[in-house]
């Protein structure tokens, strides 16, 4: 394997691979739900990449590290 395949073998199966090939296939199929909410695969998509275009606007790259918390709902809040 050279480096490009190293790439994409490991963009496909890291979590966010994943569920990015999930919201192509399915994008409205349930990914998160509780009593209050449902999220979509698509909606879970868009969300994430706001949430890495943020971090990247911050200057947080791939080797950083973020706290994430989630409070009790399908929602997730950055914690810088």
């Amino acid at each position: 394997m050279n480096g490009h395949d190293d790439q994409r073998l490991q963009a496909t199966t890291a979590l966010h691979g994943l569920i990015a090939a999930q919201a192509a296939r399915t994008p409205g199929a349930v990914a998160l739900s509780d009593a209050a909410e449902r999220l979509s695969y698509g909606e879970l998509e868009a969300h994430a990449n706001r949430v890495a275009h943020a971090l990247r606007a911050r200057g947080i790259g791939p080797e950083s590290r973020v706290g994430v918390s989630q409070v009790g709902s399908c929602g997730v809040t950055l914690v810088g």
